[in-house]
């Protein structure tokens, strides 16, 4: 192995018309095995060398080519130090004529990733730089549903709500759906007083489908800490802001429908104790089922009824 990687600088080095097809499974390798032993700069290097040798090289095939910078942009994203080498990769200015020869979807993988490790490293600004390049025009894809979920998530994460809605806007725009990352991230308490205070905020603004998205996501988030009474206070303050009017009764029944199967669910609960041990088994796992339809079910129907309010906003 040390021989075929001797052998493989050798020629990159000195007769860079001699590196074969083949060959670019071992400097693929060699990225790998660099990036494993904590080299990251090595692998840079070797990959740039690369790269630049490939250009006189007619017997580099186009799996090498793809291969290469798709390996090189892993072992980058895995160190904070040298994340944003990736990023200059996907954006670079003499990147185009390369990444032209990915399929989109390879290309798309690629910027995810990166803005996945933006985000686990915390460089929000970064990411959020990123997926601006993506939606302007430019050799990068639009940005997917699964890139806004990730900076979305991340900024959740990190409580910072108003940007995690600023994100939400701007999926929005592009017609992309991203707001079920919001309904499952502010359940927490502290989310849900940050989203209250962003919602006082947005009164003042003229965002009817943002407002009635931030209604949504409290009325979901109370939903999910079974504070059902909480849930109703909103949607007569949602009747009283005149946020929206269509299927407005109809949101009301099913939060109040969802409060009632709670209340028999508790009295059920509580009867199990009446019972025998053997019984009481049984009936626990029946119960168990039974709460476990009834949350798919409320959780289709308010998916349900997010899509409404956005299509009478």
């Amino acid at each position: 192995m040390l021989q075929q990687a001797a052998s493989i600088c050798q020629k990159m080095a000195l007769h860079p018309e001699t590196l074969l097809p083949d060959d670019g499974d071992m400097l693929d390798y060699m990225l790998s095995w660099f990036s494993g032993n904590n080299m990251i700069k090595e692998a840079y290097a070797l990959y740039l060398a690369a790269n630049e040798k490939r250009k006189r090289n007619p017997n580099w095939s186009l799996q090498v080519d793809m291969l290469l910078p798709t390996t090189m942009i892993r072992v980058l994203c895995s160190e904070k130090e040298t994340v944003h080498l990736a990023l200059e990769m996907l954006t670079d200015i003499n990147i185009p004529e390369e990444v032209e020869q990915w399929e989109k979807g390879s290309k798309l993988s690629l910027c995810l990733l990166v803005v996945e490790a933006l985000c686990w490293f915390k460089d929000f600004d970064a990411a959020k730089q990123l997926i601006f390049k993506m939606i302007a025009d430019g050799p990068l894809p639009p940005p997917s549903t699964a890139v806004f979920n990730v900076i979305i998530t991340a900024y959740v994460k990190a409580g910072e709500i108003g940007q995690a809605f600023e994100m939400l806007m701007l999926s929005e725009s592009i017609g992309l759906s991203t707001s079920h990352v919001l309904t499952c991230g502010f359940s927490r308490s502290d989310g849900m007083k940050e989203t209250r205070k962003i919602l006082e905020e947005a009164k003042n603004k003229d965002s009817k489908l943002f407002i009635a998205l931030l209604y949504h996501t409290l009325i979901v988030g109370y939903f999910k800490q079974l504070k059902y009474e909480k849930a109703l206070k909103l949607l007569t303050q949602m009747k009283d802001f005149s946020v929206f009017c269509t299927n407005l009764d109809e949101y009301h029944k099913l939060i109040h429908s969802l409060r009632l199967k709670a209340m028999d669910r508790k009295i059920e609960r509580e009867q199990l104790e009446e019972l025998e041990p053997i019984d009481r088994e049984m009936a626990e796992e029946q119960l168990y089922e039974m709460g476990y339809v009834d949350s798919s079910m409320a959780e289709e129907q308010l998916e349900e009824m997010n899509l409404n309010i956005r299509a009478s906003v």
